[in-house]
């Protein structure tokens, strides 16, 4: 690895037939789709996408070929399309546009439609749950729908991640607090609400991260 680089996600490799392609999702809004048997190799370091100019890949999900893509902005916008729109490409290639971003926002969370529920944390410590069926297929490369109401009091979304009512969520302040909570206890909402108060910050601090715990 690169001084500039990082481990973003770890797969697990035993099933080739049941999880058929890799979805890699970028902060510039490209998705690309592989088959998993392109990563069938000896070798111990394969390129599994090229990136363009200051991207770099934000999730990683394994797929049957069948399933929706959700992609979640910086700036609350989420589309969801069907996958078969994806056509499989080489571990070397770019990938396609997921989602039009406007100018400053990014890619922060992405799920499939095997998920049913996204966990979506803001900067200042908001957050809320929200059902993946309200969000609608929409045709892939568009700006896609309001998934939270930014507002500079609760802050940019910091990720959405896929949750269940068991799961446990860690948050990380740039201060060093760290919290852990069941899920649960955040109140499930509609795509355009934003959200309750999860995290207590001071006026100087904001969500650095946050992870799904399965309990």
């Amino acid at each position: 690895m690169g001084q500039d680089e990082k481990v973003q996600a770890i797969i697990d490799t035993r099933d080739y037939e049941t999880e058929k392609f890799l979805l890699i999702m970028t902060e510039k809004g490209t998705v690309k789709k592989s088959s998993f048997k392109d990563f069938d190799s000896n070798y111990k370091s394969l390129q599994a996408i090229k990136l363009k100019d200051e991207d770099r890949v934000v999730s990683v999900k394994t797929t049957s070929g069948k399933e929706d893509v959700i992609l979640v902005s910086q700036n609350g916008q989420a589309i969801r399309f069907d996958e078969t729109n994806l056509k499989p490409q080489g571990r070397t290639a770019m990938g396609v546009r997921g989602i039009k971003l406007r100018e400053g926002d990014k890619v922060v969370g992405a799920a499939t439609s095997r998920d049913e529920t996204l966990l979506f944390i803001t900067a200042k410590g908001y957050g809320k749950r929200t059902k993946l069926d309200e969000f609608r297929r929409a045709g892939r490369g568009g700006m896609g729908v309001k998934a939270l109401k930014i507002t500079e009091s609760k802050g940019n979304l910091v990720g959405a991640r896929s949750v269940d009512e068991d799961t446990e969520v860690m948050l990380m302040s740039t201060g060093g607090t760290a919290i852990r909570c069941a899920v649960k206890q955040i109140k499930q909402m509609s795509r355009s609400a934003q959200g309750v108060r999860v995290m207590k910050l001071s006026s100087e601090e904001e969500v650095s991260a946050f992870i799904p715990i399965k309990s």
